[in-house]
């Protein structure tokens, strides 16, 4: 696992690639209406929290999330890092979900790299957002106070290094946490998906090139 939003995670070193990898044009998986063989390409990048808003240091790591079976309400979706990223060797990830046209259902999520923090195992496509955020940093502030929790949120405008979105929803990690952790995504396109370490404080995240 890649972070966490408990203490005892793995930190993983690697080298800072500034620049962003390039990416062949390919229809991006959505997970409102999921196609067998539709795949996003998930850049990573490791920031500090007050950075967020200016260039983002890119890893060099591509993770795809790709569908890999589909069939009556039951599918695979699998993640797995490009060959030439730093972290190939880790294995890919099958993640056995079932679905409807207004959500993905994720009993496995603790296992994936990209969704491991989220504090339910149902991710909805629209969902009607209950709260309105703000952007400070690598925080999604719900008044004075980190958003954390199963709540679902709008923010109206958010930012990470060049990546400008508008009226996103935004769902959090498990109640309780102390962590910024967030999905960041519309209609069933996810857009990013970061955490902040605990122990550094580092942010280490992914932003979706589809």
């Amino acid at each position: 696992m890649i972070t966490s939003c408990s203490d005892d995670e793995t930190i993983i070193e690697e080298p800072i690639i500034e620049e962003e990898p390039i990416i062949e044009d390919e229809p991006g998986l959505n997970f409102g209406n999921l196609e067998l063989g539709d795949i996003t390409h998930f850049i990573m990048f490791q920031n500090e929290c007050d950075d967020l808003g200016g260039d983002l240091n890119f890893t060099g790591d591509t993770l795809t999330w790709e569908v890999t079976q589909l069939e009556n309400g039951k599918a695979v979706l699998t993640e797995r890092f490009t060959e030439s990223s730093p972290l190939a060797d880790i294995q890919p990830f099958d993640n056995p979900i079932s679905f409807t046209s207004d959500y993905i259902l994720m009993p496995n999520r603790w296992e994936s790299n990209l969704f491991f923090f989220y504090g339910n195992d149902t991710l909805r496509v629209a969902p009607t957002p209950t709260v309105e955020l703000t952007q400070q940093g690598c925080s999604f502030m719900l008044g004075n106070n980190i958003f954390t929790g199963d709540e679902i949120a709008q923010v109206s405008e958010a930012s990470m290094g060049t990546y400008s979105y508008s009226d996103m929803t935004v769902v959090s990690c498990v109640p309780g946490s102390v962590q910024d952790a967030y999905i960041v995504y519309k209609e069933g396109s996810i857009s990013a998906i970061f955490s902040r370490n605990f122990s550094s404080g580092q942010v280490r995240g992914w932003i979706s090139v589809e």
